[in-house]
């Protein structure tokens, strides 16, 4: 466990890839200038709210973006999913270990992201492959 519990000092604006996971951070916040960030892990944190993502440039190269393990309830479904619609280029999502991911549409909700190619740790662009076979 690490004890960081602020993300400042990200003046770097061509970083690729940040992890911060195993820490103490509430908010994501500070990377408006990180526009060739690709890699995102805020996982095992104490997050509780996707409403602090807001729309910076930063998400149209990302790729990856790991929150798993956090504070998320049910009520920031529909901030995810409005924050992932500027989301081009995301491939994976992780956000397993929070609350958020019992909501019944939430995995349906994912499956229109035409880039997205893991949910959660599982490749859901060959399970909607084989569903669509077998439908």
């Amino acid at each position: 466990m690490n004890y960081i519990e602020k993300m400042e000092n990200l003046n770097v604006p061509f970083l690729k890839t940040l992890i911060l996971s195993g820490n103490q951070i509430k908010y994501i916040e500070n990377i408006q200038n990180l526009q060739f960030l690709e890699h995102l892990d805020v996982s095992k944190n104490k997050i509780e709210s996707l409403g602090c993502l807001g729309l910076p440039p930063a998400y149209k190269k990302l790729k990856r973006f790991i929150c798993s393990f956090n504070l998320l309830t049910m009520n920031y479904l529909e901030d995810l999913i409005y924050t992932a619609q500027n989301m081009p280029n995301i491939e994976e999502f992780d956000f397993c270990g929070n609350e958020l991911v019992a909501n019944k549409t939430y995995k349906y909700r994912f499956l229109y992201f035409k880039s997205l190619e893991r949910l959660d740790g599982v490749d859901i662009k060959g399970i909607l492959k084989n569903h669509l076979e077998v439908w």
